[in-house]
């Protein structure tokens, strides 16, 4: 009895094992643009030409094809909720518009005081 437990469990770490490798090959999966030259890639609307550079490091990157990023869809937005109106309520007039005042900046030193008037003799 205990010769075949053992045996079950070995073959559930197993494949445990091979499920979990065979998962993670399939999501990272080499790209269909991995490996072309530069007219294939070119050919190809899923790929574009990743011209040589050299990295921060100084480590030279040669020229290759890689994959097109893939765009995010936006997110779906509610429409607004809206309030169904009578078809005889009067339209509504839009809010006031507020203008903004205008702000001023003190000068940057302050101005003389002016200079007394001058005297006069009767």
């Amino acid at each position: 009895m205990h010769h075949s437990s053992l045996q079950l469990t070995r073959i559930t770490l197993l494949s445990t094992a091979l499920l979990t490798v065979g998962a993670w090959h399939s999501a990272n999966a080499a790209s269909a643009c991995k490996g072309l030259d530069e007219t294939a890639c070119a050919a190809n609307t899923e790929c574009r030409w990743q011209a040589g550079y050299a990295r921060k490091d100084g480590a030279q990157i040669a020229a290759h094809c890689r994959a097109v990023p893939k765009k995010k869809e936006p997110a779906a937005t509610p429409a607004p909720a809206t309030a169904p109106t009578p078809a005889d309520a009067a339209p509504v007039a839009p809010a006031a518009v507020v203008p903004k005042t205008a702000v001023t900046a003190p000068p940057l030193a302050p101005t003389p005081p002016a200079a007394p008037a001058p005297k006069t003799t009767p």
